[in-house]
C-alpha cells in the first residue's frame, strides 16, 4: 500500500459479489480523520458496500494509517490535482450502480447506506437521494442541516419530491453530497465533476444531476458533517478569506449552468437571478476594497444579467462617493475581499 508521488499506486481488496453502493472518499492529508470516516463506512448495516480511497497526494501519514484496511479498500494514490479530479478517478472505477460520497473527516451513522437502499427501492425512478445532516461546527455543536436552512419545506416533510429539482435545489442551497447518492450513470452523464473547480463542485455537479430526472429528499438525519479548522479550502472558509475569488468561482458555475440546453424559462430566469446577486456581491467587495473601476464592471455586468432594479440600484450608488456608498453594504462586513 505504499506509494510514489508520480505513479498511480492501486490497492484492490480480493473480489467479490457486486456490492449495492460504491462509496467515494477523497482525502488530503487528514491521517487524524480518515480512519474514523473508513470504520463508520464499514459499520453500515448494508453488507459490504465498495469503499474506493482516493488520497490525492497526502504528504502525511495517510497511506500509513490505511494500512489496516488495505483488504477492505480500493486505495489509489495519485499527484495532488484537487477533490474533483479525485472524486472523478472514484466513479471511474467504481463497479457499483450507486454511488455515494463522504469527505474523508466526516461519518455516516450505521443504518444510512440500508436507508438509502430502501429510498432507492422505494422511489426508483429517483436519480438521486438526499438525506438531512447533521453539521457539527468547531465548538461540537449539533446543527439540524434542513432546520437551519432557509427553505422549510424538505423539515416539514418525511419525504419531499419537489416539482423541478433544479429549481430547487438552487433556489434553497441543498448542495450536500455527504448524504446523498446518485445513479452511476447520471453521472457519467453530466461528465461528473468539474475539474478545473475544487470549491463549490458539489454545487454544479448536484444541479447539472438535478437536471436529469426526479430527486428525493428525506428528512431524517443520518450523516454528520464536520466543520473543522484547517488548512483545505472549501466554500465556506475561501467566502470568508477570499471573498472576491470564491464568488468568482460561484459566477463561473452560474454562468455555465446558463448553457444547459434543457433549462427551462423559470430556470434560467433563477439562474440569471443568482449570477446578478453574485456580481453585486463581487461589486460590494471590490468597493471595499477600494477598486473602483472594478467595482462599476461588477455592478454594470449584474445590470446586463438580470436589468433589476438591485442591479441598477448598486451601479448607481457607485458613482457616489465611496464613504457613503460603503454604508449600504453592512452585510459583507465580516468577508475577507
Amino acid at each position: 500500500m505504499g506509494h510514489n508521488n508520480n505513479t498511480l499506486k492501486n490497492n484492490k481488496p480480493e473480489k467479490s459479489e457486486k456490492s449495492f453502493f460504491s462509496v467515494i472518499v477523497p482525502t488530503y492529508n487528514r491521517a487524524k480523520y480518515v480512519v474514523r470516516t473508513i470504520e463508520s463506512i464499514l459499520a453500515q448495516t448494508e453488507e459490504k458496500p465498495e469503499i474506493i480511497v482516493i488520497d490525492d497526494g497526502s504528504t502525511d501519514n495517510t497511506a500509513e494509517a490505511l494500512k489496516l484496511y488495505q483488504t477492505k479498500i480500493k486505495y489509489y494514490y495519485t499527484e495532488n490535482k484537487g477533490v474533483s479530479a479525485a472524486r472523478n478517478l472514484g466513479i471511474k472505477n467504481a463497479s457499483a450502480d450507486w454511488i455515494a460520497f463522504l469527505d474523508s473527516d466526516d461519518e455516516w451513522l450505521p443504518n444510512y447506506l440500508a436507508t438509502q437502499k430502501q429510498n432507492i427501492e422505494n422511489h426508483p425512478e429517483c436519480c438521486m437521494h438526499m438525506m438531512n445532516s447533521w453539521q457539527i461546527n468547531f465548538q461540537n455543536k449539533k446543527i439540524n442541516t434542513f432546520e437551519d436552512n432557509p427553505c422549510s419545506i424538505p423539515a416539514k416533510h418525511a419525504l419531499y419530491k419537489p416539482n423541478d429539482p433544479f429549481w430547487f435545489v438552487l433556489k434553497n442551497h441543498l448542495y450536500y453530497l455527504q448524504p446523498t447518492v446518485i445513479r452511476k450513470s447520471t453521472l457519467f452523464a453530466t461528465a461528473m465533476f468539474n475539474e478545473k473547480i475544487n470549491i463549490a463542485e458539489d454545487l454544479d455537479l448536484i444541479a447539472r444531476v438535478a437536471i436529469q430526472g426526479p430527486m428525493a429528499i428525506y428528512n431524517t438525519p443520518l450523516v454528520s458533517i464536520y466543520r473543522r479548522e484547517e488548512n483545505n479550502i472549501n466554500l465556506t472558509k475561501q467566502i470568508f478569506t477570499n471573498g472576491i475569488h470564491s464568488q468568482n468561482v460561484l459566477g463561473e458555475i452560474y454562468n455555465s449552468l446558463l448553457t444547459i440546453p434543457e433549462l427551462k424559462h423559470i430556470q434560467k430566469k433563477l439562474l440569471r437571478t443568482l449570477y446578478a446577486a453574485n456580481r453585486r456581491a463581487v461589486g460590494n467587495l471590490y468597493l471595499r476594497k477600494g477598486s473602483r473601476r472594478q467595482t462599476i464592471n461588477s455592478y454594470w455586468k449584474a445590470m446586463q444579467i438580470d436589468h433589476s432594479w438591485r442591479s441598477a440600484t448598486r451601479l448607481i450608488l457607485a458613482l457616489l462617493p465611496r464613504n457613503i456608498a460603503l454604508k449600504t453594504i453592512g452585510k459583507e462586513w465580516n468577508v475577507t475581499p
